[in-house]
């Protein structure tokens, strides 16, 4: 039994059918409820910089101060 070739395309379409609610409700989730929250301490430095290490000096022993200002 020979097949038309628009089944294949059928399918295909009925595959994406079944992921499109899914999609749209994701989407319209981002549009209502905006961009995610900013969170300040996702984006900081961490650890103490060099202006930190010159007003308090080492704070630890064995380290010596010109590993620091390379």
């Amino acid at each position: 039994m020979s097949r038309h070739p628009s089944d294949a395309l059928f399918a295909r379409i009925g595959a994406y059918g079944k992921a499109l609610p899914g999609l749209l409700a994701w989407l319209l989730r981002k549009l209502v409820t905006g961009p995610a929250a900013y969170h300040p301490g996702a984006h900081y430095m961490r650890g103490p910089g060099p202006k930190w290490r010159e007003k308090h000096g080492l704070q630890w022993p064995g380290a010596a101060r010109d590993q620091w200002d390379a």
